[in-house]
């Protein structure tokens, strides 16, 4: 079933008088495609349209082009592709103020920025991306992007009443043009830090509500429903590891262990590679918990000596947490206390940069706090 997002596309495309503004109205399609995973028609239609004498006459096509194909770079895994793409897009429409071309790579770039934990870059496109909206709130709109990174960073940050809020734009902008791709990322999303939170407090040894694995794994079930409604084919492995990690948390190793072993491998291959020692750490502890974990002390030491600095604090101080818990269930108590030492050097260090994104994302949303603090110190 056509989305009724892309059937709105079509009707005014089919229906506009100009060549400019078709052309962008099919650029806008094609972003829908490549977000969706749909990557041969997205290309098909960049290609139709670089074919034209278009870009000669409007650098806002030229600009639409090179945000779309970042588009198709992120979702191949290709981020630092992308992050060129987009600082093309963003240097032709700014020339040309074209600002809600610079409204949307505002928001995929923060999105960028927060995958791969370079928070300063993402704060500073946040920022951009209000003061977009403040000068020109009819064109610079928020979009559904940046509102769900601010939501992303304050529920990572476990401020969920207000992050709610934020998810709560973020569906609404994406519902008033129905754009059910991004609709499918922001509950993606949300399920996957709802795990995230409820996983870390276990392994900090914190206090968890005694329903929250039950609501984790509907969470998880509804993203998987979602995507296959819409028709998703962009990032794949994810859906099923996420369904592994609510799996771990209702202590279903076996189950967790099976989507593992079939989904793990294929990270590196969808831009996720910095991932992949936590899912081999994920599946050496599933196999300790259930008896069949050989050689421990090897398959642990191979984990760590795979960890290289592309991997977040976050997730290093998850890893060590891992392979602590499976050190000593093989009953290897000093190497246990080793790991042990590692994971909480990692979260003292996470602490620490919650508290920094905390300000940031602050600093973004409420400016005019920081403006009045500063003005009491004077």
């Amino acid at each position: 079933m056509k989305s009724r997002y892309v059937a709105s596309l079509e009707v005014r495309r089919d229906a506009s008088s100009s060549p400019i503004d078709a052309a962008l109205l099919d650029l806008e399609i094609a972003g829908y495609l490549a977000r969706k995973g749909m990557t041969e028609g997205a290309e098909a239609i960049v290609k139709r349209v670089r074919s034209q004498e278009l870009p000669c006459a409007s650098s806002k096509v030229v600009a639409t082009l090179n945000l779309v194909e970042g588009l198709l770079c992120h979702i191949a895994g290709l981020d630092a592709d992308a992050l060129l793409k987009w600082r093309r897009a963003t240097a032709i429409a700014s020339a040309d103020e074209c600002i809600d071309v610079l409204a949307i790579v505002a928001g995929w770039t923060a999105f960028l920025h927060y995958t791969n934990g370079r928070f300063e870059s993402m704060i500073e496109e946040l920022r951009n991306a209000f003061e977009l909206h403040r000068r020109n709130s009819a064109f610079g709109a928020l979009t559904s992007r940046s509102r769900m990174v601010v939501a992303l960073v304050l529920h990572t940050c476990r401020k969920t009443q207000e992050a709610l809020h934020w998810y709560k734009d973020a569906r609404g902008t994406a519902l008033s043009v129905g754009d059910d791709v991004e609709i499918a990322a922001l509950v993606h999303n949300m399920a996957w830090i709802r795990v995230y939170n409820h996983r870390n407090a276990l392994l900090r040894g914190e206090a968890v509500a005694s329903l929250e694995a039950d609501i984790s794994r509907v969470s998880s079930e509804a993203v998987q429903s979602y995507e296959e409604l819409v028709g998703l084919a962009s990032f794949p492995a994810m859906t099923p590891l996420l369904r592994a990690q609510n799996f771990m948390l209702s202590e279903e190793f076996s189950s967790a262990l099976s989507i593992l072993d079939e989904h793990a491998k294929n990270v590196r291959s969808q831009g996720l590679g910095r991932l992949e020692p936590n899912f081999n750490a994920d599946r050496t502890y599933c196999l300790a918990r259930l008896g069949k974990l050989d050689n421990a002390v090897e398959a642990i030491e191979s984990i760590t000596r795979s960890i290289d600095e592309s991997v977040h604090v976050d997730d290093l101080a998850v890893l060590y947490s891992r392979l602590r818990d499976s050190a000593r269930l093989m009953g290897l108590a000093a190497l246990s206390s080793s790991l042990d030492d590692e994971a909480w050097r990692n979260w003292r260090a996470f602490d620490e940069l919650i508290s920094k994104l905390l300000g940031g994302i602050n600093s973004v949303v409420h400016p005019e706090q920081e403006h009045g603090d500063s003005a009491r110190q004077q």
